[in-house]
């Protein structure tokens, strides 16, 4: 039976065919009749077939179960071709070299969804690596994770440029580096890739504009003749630019025209602020008398948004996350910078730089590192609310100290709350794939 189930099908007749032909040879020897024989053939010939078939049924029903299993078992053996897990406990900046790419199938399969940001998605830069060999590999990155816009100082709190300026004040009051670079290559290289230059200015907090614009520093109240100082020479005072003053504007005015001229689309403002401490002995001048500190910083934002609009540019104001949510403070004049009529503004809603025990609409947090999803998302829909619909957020997301799973949970809560455009931030300036790769 078993040399039958082997043969084909198509033979199976020829088979069938040997044994009636060896029957006609018997009948002719006995001279039967043809007809006799043709009548005695067929049925031998039919049942034949069926018993034959019935017997490979029976057969191939009984082998399939075992042959079934015996491919499933290899098949389940083989190894799995999507990609393994990336620790979430790798610092967040090394560089994750891109790895071999799954079929498109177990891509989609195997990959988390990703929260999509749908506006401007900067990284903040040091200045090195914009004027060094890294400056490729950055491009290569940001047109890998889709990272459009990158921020970088173009003034520190030390009151220096980091650019070669031409302007003459900063360059009276030694604010420009002799060897200060010259950025507009590097602008040019950034804008052919697709990626938006934002220079960063911190404003007020300046101890070396005095030097070039003493008119413009805040004054000493005991005698005015002298500049104010927001400690002792002895330990440390540094002087401030007035927000009162009309030559301090004009001052950071100019240098963020400057920087327009030089190539970069968007000026953000840091530390529009009256200074944080030793503010009782500081002189702001007459002005202070009839005018509150929010107006004054509200009448700076606006000169500057308007001068930076004539010039085709955009102005960004950052400001603190806890601030911004709605804590009152007297270097803001107990005014929310969102309110003072920035189109466009960065909340800082980094956890580690909330501090501890902070109360956010109601609600304390007592450790933000370790509630990064849910003190973000409060701060932001907290800004959201103080801010209106005349201003655009963008927020700031730590990426330092921070695990993979935290950035994407600080980007998820941001754009959960509305807000669309982030800038990651690493004071490094290092990011990985992965990192960018979660939004």
């Amino acid at each position: 039976m078993m040399f039958l189930s082997s043969l084909p099908f198509e033979n199976l007749l020829d088979f069938c065919d040997s044994f009636v032909i060896g029957d006609e040879l018997l009948m002719d020897k006995i001279r039967r009749r043809r007809t006799m024989y043709r009548k005695k053939r067929h049925p031998f010939r039919w049942i034949l077939l069926v018993v034959v078939c019935i017997v490979l049924v029976f057969v191939g029903y009984s082998v399939a179960g075992p042959v079934m299993n015996f491919f499933k078992n290899i098949t389940s053996s083989e190894p799995s071709s999507s990609v393994g897990d990336v620790s979430s406990e790798a610092p967040a900046s090394s560089q994750t070299p891109v790895s071999s790419q799954p079929s498109a199938s177990s891509a989609a399969s195997s990959e988390p969804s990703k929260t999509q940001v749908t506006g401007t998605k900067a990284v903040w830069l040091p200045l090195d690596t914009l004027t060094g060999k890294d400056l490729d590999s950055f491009i290569a990155l940001a047109k890998e994770t889709g990272v459009n816009a990158v921020v970088v100082d173009i003034k520190l709190e030390d009151g220096t440029l980091t650019y070669a300026s031409n302007l003459e004040a900063p360059k009276t009051a030694g604010a420009v580096a002799d060897d200060a670079p010259d950025l507009m290559a590097a602008l040019t290289d950034l804008k052919d890739a697709g990626i938006q230059p934002i220079g960063r200015m911190v404003c007020f907090k300046d101890p070396i504009a005095k030097l070039a614009i003493r008119a413009g520093a805040i004054q000493y109240k005991p005698n005015p003749q002298l500049t104010w100082l927001d400690a002792s020479k002895a330990n440390g005072g540094k002087s401030w630019l007035n927000p009162y003053s009309d030559v301090a504007a004009q001052y950071l005015i100019d240098i963020a025209s400057e920087a327009v001229d030089m190539g970069f689309e968007q000026i953000m403002l840091e530390g529009v602020q009256f200074p944080d401490k030793g503010g009782s002995t500081a002189y702001y001048g007459k002005e202070a008398e009839t005018i509150s500190r929010e107006e004054a910083l509200s009448t700076f934002v606006e000169k500057m948004q308007d001068a930076l609009q004539a010039k085709g540019a955009e102005m960004i104001l950052s400001c603190p996350g806890n601030v911004a949510a709605g804590e009152t403070s007297s270097i803001y004049g107990d005014g929310n910078p969102l309110t003072f009529g920035a189109k466009t503004a960065a909340v800082n809603c980094m956890p580690g730089e909330l501090g501890k025990d902070i109360t956010i609409s109601g609600e304390t947090f007592d450790d933000p590192s370790n509630q990064v999803a849910e003190v973000v998302e409060a701060v932001a829909d907290a800004a959201e609310a103080n801010a209106g619909s005349s201003t655009t957020l963008w927020g700031w997301v730590q990426a330092y100290d921070m695990s993979d799973s935290q950035v994407e949970e600080q980007v998820d809560a941001l754009t959960s709350s509305g807000i669309q455009s982030v800038i990651y931030y690493n004071p490094d300036g290092s990011y990985s794939k992965d990192q960018l790769d979660l939004s």
